[in-house]
């Protein structure tokens, strides 16, 4: 039997203000918004009920959440979830907890997309790591932050590329 090939679908991305997530994400990073916001109530329908198996288990508490839909242009998809009550961790960069810690985006210009970044409230996360490969490339990397405390790598080159290298 083959294995099957999974093709990335989506990020989920938990935020403290969706209404501003969906503006920021359509200026900076040039996601379309699809869907949404929509709201969903833990009230025992259809929707509560299948939020309830990732949500409520192990004794995890929800009352509610905002969601909404974004698309990249290379059709991966981004939920943008803002949960009632929010969430502020004491240590919101907790990238020695097993799962996903970040996502990452290629661009055109990292030096441009990061003040586009800056000017829309999100920041610089780390020193520019710039990686000389011949005389017409040079691989450029730096994380970033959105303004909800999601952290994010921003690339010059794609994934395969920088790992041929």
């Amino acid at each position: 039997m083959a294995k099957p090939i999974a093709a990335m679908n989506h990020i989920g991305l938990s935020v403290g203000d969706i209404d501003k997530a969906i503006d920021f994400y359509k200026e900076v990073f040039g996601w379309y918004h699809i869907a949404g916001p929509f709201p969903i109530k833990r009230d025992g329908g259809p929707s509560s009920q299948y939020c309830d198996t990732l949500y409520a288990h192990e004794g995890h508490e929800w009352t509610g959440f905002r969601i909404a839909h974004m698309v990249g242009s290379n059709g991966v998809g981004v939920e943008l979830l803002e949960f009632e009550g929010g969430y502020d961790p004491e240590d919101e960069f907790e990238f020695k907890k097993h799962g996903l810690f970040h996502f990452s985006v290629t661009v055109p210009d990292v030096d441009e997309f990061m003040t586009v970044l800056k000017e829309n409230g999100g920041e610089e996360y780390c020193a520019y790591s710039r990686r000389k490969i011949n005389d017409e490339n040079t691989i450029v990397t730096v994380y970033g932050k959105d303004p909800f405390g999601n952290i994010f790598e921003v690339h010059s080159h794609s994934y395969e590329y920088m790992n041929k290298m």
